[in-house]
């Protein structure tokens, strides 16, 4: 199993069991999208060829188990080029056949008459969107670069599941504010976490104005100056306990994730592909929760907030 390459972290309250969890999400397991479909997700199996159930989990050493799931969503792709030769040609024809004009409200319904006659013969594409669930810790992971894609799974999961009691992570102390003070201190390690040589900045004076910095030595006095005319660090490149390197955001948003060579070394070498799959799971996971301790620690911990508690419709 690859470890994550991105992660949005969120707290998490009263995760069913493996075996509860595996009922709920076969109701809703993947189907293909029909001809006449432009969309549709549902749940397949992590661990596709070794194991068809759809929650892989490993028992972890504080007890209970650290499960993963993964959404999968197609998605019918119609070029907008192709969409638009298609209604021209229609068009054209019913000009030269009826003699009339055609204006734009019979040229929307052209179109939703086009995409219905494309769809059989449209691309498809497949996403995959992982989440990791660790109840014993309180913690959801989502592998998505974005909340929205990390929300798509959260909605289904919900609507699997009846309800589900999520909030995002909210730290005491402001993660721009405090990466900017680790730069303008020329800080180059902060507990676990080793600042590398790329981060974003954006203005706070000028809007729109954003500086990225790559390969830079970002104890330099001219970048550490920046911090002190207005800007402020929105994404830092940092590696984590010679295990991850990554890009840490403002909005606590870990993005682009790399394993090491000392924690590839730590990977289990089992003949048996599930095992190996199992393994990595529970490697993954102890690195999951340490990382999101270690980074709510570096903003000044958690702040106490009740769990949202968000019912199916």
């Amino acid at each position: 199993m690859n470890f994550f390459k991105n992660a949005i972290f969120y707290c998490l309250k009263d995760c069913p069991v493996q075996e509860a969890l595996e009922a709920a999400l076969a109701e809703g397991a993947f189907v293909p999208p029909g001809t006449q479909e432009m969309t549709r997700s549902g749940w397949v199996a992590p661990a596709e060829g070794l194991d068809e159930s759809l929650v892989l989990a490993s028992e972890t050493q504080e007890g209970g188990h650290a499960m993963t799931i993964t959404l999968r969503t197609d998605t019918k792709i119609i070029p907008a080029a192709t969409l638009r030769d298609h209604v021209e040609a229609q068009v054209k024809a019913i000009e030269e056949q009826q003699g009339r004009k055609v204006f734009r409200r019979e040229r929307t319904q052209l179109k939703d008459e086009a995409i219905l006659d494309l769809l059989p013969r449209a691309f498809t594409r497949r996403q995959h969107t992982r989440a990791l669930l660790i109840p014993a810790a309180g913690l959801l992971v989502v592998e998505a670069t974005s909340y929205r894609i990390a929300e798509d799974l959260l909605s289904a999961l919900r609507g699997a599941l009846g309800s589900l009691r999520v909030t995002l992570p909210d730290v005491k102390q402001s993660p721009g504010a405090i990466m900017s003070q680790w730069i303008e201190g020329a800080a180059t390690q902060i507990g676990r976490f080793t600042v590398l040589d790329e981060c974003n900045l954006r203005s706070t004076l000028v809007e729109g104005a954003d500086i990225k910095l790559r390969g830079q030595d970002l104890a330099n006095p001219d970048i550490v100056a920046h911090i002190g005319n207005g800007n402020l660090v929105t994404r830092l490149a940092l590696e984590w306990n010679d295990y991850l390197v990554l890009r840490l955001c403002e909005d606590l948003r870990v993005l682009r994730i790399c394993t090491t060579d000392t924690f590839n070394e730590q990977r289990a070498d089992e003949a048996d592909d599930l095992i190996k799959c199992q393994a990595d799971l529970l490697l993954m996971a102890a690195c999951l929760r340490q990382l999101f301790k270690d980074i709510t620690g570096a903003f000044g911990g958690l702040v106490e907030t009740p769990v949202a508690d968000k019912t199916a419709a």
